[in-house]
């Protein structure tokens, strides 16, 4: 399974980098109370996307767990309004839909894997030279599956996409 995410996670990662002809490319960190990892974005005219592999944090931050999930994500953001701050700053809001897929804790289901359809809104801001910083908020709804000797397998819904959708998430990218 994680072999599978891997490489799933690599394919995504050389599209983009593929696509980015005449675009440019930041590539950075992700951090939230929900997750943390690394980000690749891939930045076109009006919009976005934006790649993430991340390690899940759910239960760890508590102390109930003490080995994170593996999730990775995909998003393709729309710019909505575009204001320059000053000659330096510029804030870009944006919102868009997604895609998350991995292997994660959620809530007494215990860990298993999970697919999600997903969005996010925030606002990125773009500074005079090579960084950009985000921050937004993103929620995911889908499928938990988990397993286990006495029943098979259990598919429920992925409560913890909704519950933490009011966590914030703050991106520190460099451009290329």
């Amino acid at each position: 399974m994680k072999k599978t995410v891997v490489l799933i996670i690599a394919c995504l990662c050389a599209m983009e980098m593929l696509m980015a002809q005449d675009r440019y490319v930041s590539v950075g960190g992700y951090f939230s109370p929900k997750a943390c990892g690394i980000s690749l974005t891939n930045y076109r005219p009006g919009s976005f996307s934006d790649i993430r592999l991340t390690a899940d944090l759910e239960k760890v931050l508590l102390g109930q767990t003490a080995m994170p999930g593996i999730r990775a994500d995909w998003h393709l953001n729309f710019i909505l309004l575009q204001r320059a701050i000053n000659q330096g700053l510029t804030a870009n809001f944006y919102a868009g839909p997604g895609a998350m897929l991995g292997y994660v804790e959620d809530g007494k289901s215990g860990r298993g894997v999970t697919a999600a359809l997903s969005g996010n809104i925030g606002v990125l801001f773009h500074f005079a030279g090579p960084l950009s910083v985000s921050v937004g908020f993103s929620g995911n709804v889908g499928a938990h599956i988990t397993w286990s000797d006495k029943s098979g397998s259990t598919m429920n819904w992925y409560r913890s996409g909704l519950k933490n959708i009011l966590m914030p998430e703050v991106g520190i990218r460099y451009r290329y």
